[in-house]
């Protein structure tokens, strides 16, 4: 079990994406970018995008692709997760598998997010939460929106822990979840069609797509593929709000993940990216079937 593996700290993307994340696990219960997020985790402005994660399909294994799990810890205002996407080219695979956070074991609040995973779980699958484990769980999602035929936002067994608000979704209407066509999501109709979101500052349409979030620049810059490599710190900063912990590259990343041995480390402190994280070499379409791969750190 890693649930000592736990982020508890404020992680702020800026807009930047995370690419490449391997996974392929047989032993961990928990596996995502985070094995589990606990206490007053905040994670925001982060894109996942060309990643495999793979857990476990044996009974008892939670895969998601920013987190295994959200954890029991009642500390604290409960965890959030804002302007974040996981895109199409992400797979996860478990025994649950979620697009974003596995299982759920308390309050959780996810706003102005999506994700277009590609799920596949033994017992279950969504694209939100896989399960919800406990009776004082509560899950707020807001603002947010699933085009993915035949895969829920979260799955039944979660489904009387959650509250919905001015979200949208091809799969199924719910009170605050209203049921869209993948034709009434795309292009300048996202705009007629989904008026709860905020179109002028959080939101844009693209063409021939669904809406995309304005955080994330289009520009590709020139990233250097992580060499496996474990950095002594991070580029600079104190970990406070007013000065964060600076995460320049992967190896900066995984400094960060060889540290988060407990919430106790990282509970209360400040984590903000400066470029896109290339942990593999995705330019081959079938990259995760190659050798010599970077597998992510888990705990």
């Amino acid at each position: 079990e890693n649930t000592s593996a736990v982020f508890a700290g404020t992680f702020d993307g800026r807009g930047h994406v995370i690419k490449g994340i391997y996974i392929k696990e047989t032993a961990k219960l928990y596996n995502g970018l985070f094995p589990a997020l606990s206490i007053n985790a905040t994670v925001k402005n982060l894109g996942i995008a060309d990643s495999y994660i793979c857990g476990n399909a044996k009974a008892g294994n939670y895969t998601g692709a920013l987190a295994g799990l959200r954890t029991a810890s009642t500390s604290g205002n409960g965890v959030k997760i804002q302007s974040c996407y996981v895109d199409k080219d992400v797979t996860v695979e478990g025994d649950y598998a979620s697009g974003l956070i596995s299982k759920v074991q308390q309050k959780l609040s996810i706003e102005n997010c999506y994700s277009k995973a590609s799920v596949t779980g033994t017992a279950d699958s969504a694209l939100f939460v896989a399960e919800a484990a406990s009776t004082t769980v509560s899950i707020d999602i807001k603002y947010c929106y699933s085009s993915v035929a035949g895969v829920p936002l979260v799955t039944a067994k979660a489904a009387s822990k959650i509250t919905y608000s001015d979200s949208y979704s091809v799969y199924s209407s719910l009170p605050g979840l209203a049921k869209l066509t993948l034709e009434q999501m795309t292009g300048e109709a996202a705009k007629q069609n989904m008026r709860s979101l905020d179109f002028s500052n959080t939101w844009k349409v693209k063409e021939n797509d669904t809406p995309i979030l304005v955080a994330f620049s289009p520009v590709v810059l020139d990233i250097e593929v992580w060499n496996g490599s474990v950095a002594a710190g991070f580029a600079s900063g104190s970990g406070t709000a007013d000065d964060p912990w600076i995460i320049s590259n992967a190896a900066e990343l995984a400094y960060l993940a060889s540290i988060s041995t407990g919430w106790n480390t990282n509970n209360g402190k400040y984590f903000k990216l400066t470029n896109d994280i290339y942990l593999n070499d995705v330019s081959d379409p079938n990259w995760y079937s190659g050798t010599n791969l970077n597998s992510w750190m888990l705990k």
